[in-house]
C-alpha cells in the first residue's frame, strides 16, 4: 500500500510538470505579436559661433608704392546647421584702423576714406567642412593707408578686423581680431617722377636758360608727409669725359625763375634739401604733387658738344 501510494504520487507529479512545461512552450511560441513605431523631430537653428580673427596673418603690412597691396583677413565660422547656410547666408567683412574704429568704417567710413576703413560683403575663399568653414577676405590696401609703426604720429594704433556672419536663420556671429600694437601698417617714403629727363636743349657757352624753365612733377606715392633731398653730377661731355660742366650750373626752384638771376645751384653733397619743399601725406587717390623747376647756366669757356649729368631726388621724411 505505501509502495502504491509512492508511485502514484510520483506519477501525478511528473504528469504535473509535464504540463507546466508544456504550457510554458504554447505561451512563447504563440502570444507575442509585432508592431511599428514611427519617430520624428523637427531640427531648429542653432547660432553660428565665430573663431579667432587674423589680419595678415599677425605680420605688418608693407604698402606698394602707388598701387596695392593684398591684405588676408582669415577667420573660422562654425555653423551646426551645415556648409549650406554659408552659401545663402550673408558676410560683412571690414579692415579698419584702430583710432578711426570699427563702426565709423561698418557705418559707412568706406569707399570714401581708404587711408582707415575697407569693407567687403563676401568672403573671397572659403572651405567648409562638416559645420567649420575657414574662410579669407583679401582687401586690396592703398598706399595711402595710415602708417601705425614706431614713426607714425600714432604708434599705439594698429590695424584690425571685424568679421560678421548671419545665418539664413537671421542668428548672427561676429569678432574682431585682437586689439594691441600689431599688425602695423610701416610707414612707406615713395616718390614718382614726371618725368625721367630734364632737357634743357641748345645753350650758348657763357648764357644761360633764361626764364625758360624744365619742370619735374614729384608726386607722393607713400602714406607720410615728405620733403626732398636733392643732389647731382657734374654735367659729362659725352665724347669725352675729361670735359665736364660742374654740377652747381644747373640751378632749380619750387617756383618759376630766371636762370640769370636766381635759383639755387644744384649740389653733389646728398643730404642737401630742397628749401620750402613738402609733399603732405595722401588721404586718397588723387595725387598729391609739387614741381621743382629747372634752369642751367652754361659757364665761359665751354667747348662744344653734349653734355650729361645724373640727378637724385629721395624722400625725408617729416611725419605720418
Amino acid at each position: 500500500m505505501d509502495i502504491q501510494r509512492i508511485e502514484r504520487r510520483r506519477m501525478i507529479g511528473t504528469a504535473i510538470a509535464v504540463v507546466f512545461i508544456s504550457a510554458g512552450i504554447g505561451f512563447f511560441g504563440h502570444v507575442v505579436f509585432g508592431a511599428n513605431v514611427s519617430s520624428s523631430v523637427v531640427v531648429t537653428a542653432t547660432a553660428p559661433t565665430m573663431g579667432t580673427v587674423t589680419v595678415n596673418g599677425g605680420n605688418n603690412i608693407t604698402l606698394s608704392p602707388g598701387g596695392t597691396v593684398a591684405v588676408p583677413v582669415t577667420a573660422q565660422v562654425n555653423d551646426y546647421n551645415g556648409c549650406t547656410d554659408f552659401s545663402s547666408g550673408t558676410t560683412t567683412v571690414a579692415l579698419w584702423y584702430s583710432v578711426a574704429g570699427s563702426s565709423t568704417c561698418l557705418s559707412g567710413g568706406a569707399p570714401g576714406n581708404l587711408n582707415t576703413c575697407y569693407v567687403a560683403t563676401a568672403f573671397t575663399t572659403s572651405t567648409c567642412s562638416g559645420s567649420i568653414a575657414n574662410t579669407t577676405t583679401t582687401f586690396n590696401m592703398e598706399y595711402f593707408a595710415k602708417a601705425t609703426d614706431a614713426s607714425s604720429s600714432v604708434p599705439s594704433a594698429n590695424w584690425r578686423a571685424t568679421v560678421i556672419f548671419k545665418a539664413p536663420s537671421g542668428s548672427t556671429t561676429s569678432a574682431d581680431s585682437a586689439s594691441g600694437t600689431t599688425p602695423d601698417v610701416l610707414t612707406l617714403l615713395a616718390f614718382n617722377l614726371s618725368t625721367s629727363t630734364i632737357n634743357y636743349g641748345n645753350v650758348g657757352a657763357g648764357a644761360n636758360t633764361g626764364a625758360t624753365n624744365q619742370n619735374v612733377n614729384i608726386q607722393n606715392y607713400g602714406n607720410s608727409t615728405d620733403g626732398s633731398y636733392l643732389y647731382g653730377t657734374a654735367m659729362l661731355n659725352a665724347a669725352s669725359s675729361t670735359l665736364s660742366m660742374p654740377t652747381s650750373s644747373q640751378l632749380y626752384a619750387t617756383t618759376t625763375f630766371n636762370a640769370g638771376s636766381a635759383g639755387t645751384p644744384l649740389s653733389d653733397v646728398a643730404t642737401t634739401q630742397i628749401t620750402g619743399f613738402s609733399l603732405t601725406a595722401p588721404t586718397t587717390t588723387s595725387v598729391v604733387s609739387s614741381s621743382v623747376y629747372w634752369g642751367l647756366s652754361v659757364p665761359g669757356g665751354t667747348p662744344t658738344g653734349t653734355y650729361n649729368a645724373t640727378n637724385t631726388f629721395s624722400a625725408l621724411f617729416v611725419s605720418s
